[in-house]
């Protein structure tokens, strides 16, 4: 199977992803780190996180996730969500209506400021 066709069937299975571990028993409707794995293939940042108020939680991201970040994938994924600022707070909140709970994609750019440096994405 060639890169394009696996990054191509992981992006399908992205847009109508429902959750980790969840699903109907005998149902996979989830990731394992080793099927994100083939977003590491990709040159745009990817995360993966859960932004619902209270329970906010990064589950992944790709190789030029953290490359942009500078940060190691375990420094990521242990990150301290609870001290943002409102900004963050609002865009995370609208992530999580538009894209969790009214299953659509949010396509805009955001800047972050990983280490001080504007980073448009």
């Amino acid at each position: 199977v060639s890169l394009r066709e696996r990054i191509a069937r992981m992006s399908s299975r992205l847009l109508s992803f429902k959750g980790f571990n969840r699903g109907r028993a005998g149902e996979r409707n989830y990731f394992t780190m080793e099927d994100l794995r083939v977003l590491d293939l990709m040159d745009n940042p990817v995360y993966i996180g859960d932004m619902k108020q209270g329970q906010k939680k990064w589950y992944f991201a790709n190789k030029a996730g953290t490359t942009a970040i500078n940060q190691t994938l375990e420094q990521f994924l242990n990150a301290d969500l609870s001290g943002q600022s409102q900004g963050t707070d609002d865009y995370q909140n609208e992530l999580y209506t538009v894209v969790q709970c009214a299953e659509q994609r949010l396509e805009r750019l955001k800047t972050i400021y990983p280490n001080g440096k504007p980073l448009s994405a």
